[in-house]
């Protein structure tokens, strides 16, 4: 058994003994348009994440990148940065603009649950939560 296949054990015993359940997640995922390989591969990003210093993405509409609150940059995530536009932060006003917002994640920072929750109720938008927000790295406009 490889590494990934270890882990991925390992994980699946981690969410039984916590009560999380891996077959309703299944379920739910694919009534979603999803499989089994798409939330174990889900399920390995989440344990990558909760590492610490894995880089995630999120989008935000501003007049300027120097107005947006650093300190308050939200729990909501994306693994990519073809960030979809139902996880963009807020509705375009006139004038904005779209900033894609880089950063790394804290360890022991991510939200399993929250997570695994929208993740297959919505598999296509790779969110991801933390309890604690990720550091910035970087601002770009989009």
């Amino acid at each position: 058994m490889n590494s990934w296949e270890e882990n991925k054990m390992k994980f699946r015993e981690y969410l039984l003994k916590s009560k999380i359940d891996y077959v309703g997640y299944l379920k739910r995922i694919e009534e979603n348009g999803g499989d089994q390989d798409l939330l174990d591969w889900y399920i390995q990003q989440l344990d990558k994440a909760n590492k610490g210093n894995y880089t995630v993405y999120r989008g935000i509409y501003a007049k300027d990148k120097n107005k947006i609150n650093k300190n308050k940059l939200g729990t909501h995530w994306c693994l990519d940065k073809n960030i979809p536009i139902g996880n963009i932060e807020g509705e375009k006003k006139e004038g904005d603009s779209l900033f894609i917002l880089k950063a790394k994640s804290v360890p022991n920072s991510v939200d399993k649950i929250q997570s695994l929750d929208n993740f297959t109720q919505i598999p296509d938008e790779n969110e991801i939560n933390f309890n604690i927000q990720p550091t910035l790295i970087g601002i770009s406009e989009k």
